[in-house]
């Protein structure tokens, strides 16, 4: 196997080892969730790997009070692997820690050389024996890869080091774009969110053409202006290429980019449109977020979703019930959480006239045009940068 894109300039055939060979295994020590604070040592748990780190860890984001053996605690270059997962695909990715001093905990596989760098070696297992890993992977229900195993997989991987520092830098100036556009967006949504608090706590009122003032706003319940719509299970309706979307919890969580699909319109959509989250798991990330309707006919109300259909500034609505969704009481169930159809009626809401409404409408699709832009680009650059690592390492 020979990469399909390599530096004019190295023309060497990579090197073939087993991973045993290049380095060796430990495991991580025994600590847990319960083990994270908010001061402390950085340290980094395995379920990390799947929700918050990629192929290279330069900022640990959690903290540890706890006191552990110098042998748990990295180097630079340390290349980090699950030793459990739910899939076998799952299982089968790697981070490498760029910082000395990081306490690493228990279900971790810790590959450790001083032959290649290992961000190198984390591309190649993420890129390049992705499957193999996931082949040698055990169990069902969870499965399990142990380092004896792992130790005995074959890579390829460029021996010349200038080789290996032109392949990092290549790739860090792709994070490095990447990084600087989530800032961007850090940024333009915390600029939004200081803007929605002056603008709904009336810090700041718009004013007429004229310069004259508008009347002060009303306060309401949302069942006032807006109607309550329940969806409806579609659960034996779900086809691969369908002719309608499902909007349920994951297509509103995501902002409409995951979708599952029914040929069947059993609960249709209109513009306009407001969809909430009623159900979601315990503190899940879309329990009471909202999602705006902006084409007829093509989408379908899931059940556990509400949809709220306003003769008010729709954008004004949705941004207001957002703000306000600490309002609404949830039924903490014991694997989910449940919105009941009156805390939404019964949600207070404040409104302007509509010639206000509007204002504030446009001002803030300002922003969320802008946010919108700054995801697009970062969509870009990681694409771009697998682009560039699949063609390096596969």
């Amino acid at each position: 196997m020979k990469p399909q894109l390599r530096f004019p300039e190295f023309t060497d055939d990579w090197e073939e080892i087993e991973l045993g060979k290049l380095g060796t295994f430990t495991k991580g020590a025994n600590l847990s969730k319960a083990d994270i604070s908010e001061t402390g040592t950085p340290f980094i748990l395995y379920g990390e790997l799947y929700t918050t780190y990629d192929e290279v860890a330069y900022d640990i984001k959690r903290k540890t009070e706890a006191k552990v053996d110098e042998k748990y605690y990295s180097k630079i270059g340390d290349v980090l692997i699950p030793t459990s997962g739910e899939t076998a695909e799952e299982i089968s990715k790697a981070t490498c820690v760029m910082q000395d001093g990081v306490i690493l905990a228990g279900d971790l596989n810790i590959f450790r050389n001083d032959t290649v760098d290992g961000r190198i070696i984390s591309y190649i297992i993420n890129y390049q024996i992705k499957r193999n890993i996931a082949r040698i992977a055990q169990g069902k229900s969870i499965v399990h890869i142990q380092a004896k195993n792992l130790s005995k997989i074959k890579i390829k991987y460029p021996k010349n080091k200038a080789e290996q520092e032109k392949i990092i830098d290549c790739i860090s100036s792709a994070d490095d774009l990447i990084s600087i556009f989530s800032k961007e967006l850090k940024n333009l949504e915390e600029l939004k969110k200081g803007v929605m608090q002056k603008i709904f706590s009336q810090e700041v009122r718009f004013k007429r053409a004229d310069g004259t003032d508008y009347p002060d706003w009303e306060e309401k319940k949302l069942g006032e202006v807006a109607d309550f719509i329940n969806g409806v299970a579609h659960e034996n309706a779900i086809v691969k290429n369908g002719s309608f979307i499902v909007v349920n919890s994951k297509f509103i969580a995501t902002d409409g980019q995951v979708k599952k699909y029914t040929d069947n319109l059993l609960s249709p959509l209109k513009i306009g449109d407001i969809v909430l989250v009623m159900s979601d798991v315990p503190n899940g990330r879309a329990m009471s977020k909202c999602f705006l309707i902006q084409e007829d006919n093509k989408y379908t109300l899931n059940q556990r979703i509400c949809c709220l259909r306003t003769k008010e500034n729709q954008i004004f609505i949705m941004n207001q019930i957002s703000r306000c969704s600490y309002f609404l009481k949830f039924d903490d169930g014991l694997k989910q959480t449940n919105l009941r159809k009156d805390d939404v009626l019964n949600c207070p809401v404040f409104l302007p006239c509509l010639e206000e409404q509007e204002k504030i409408a446009n001002c803030l699709s300002a922003f969320d045009e802008a946010i919108k832009i700054k995801k697009e680009q970062i969509k870009t650059a990681k694409d771009l940068k697998k682009g560039l690592l699949q063609q390096m390492f596969t």
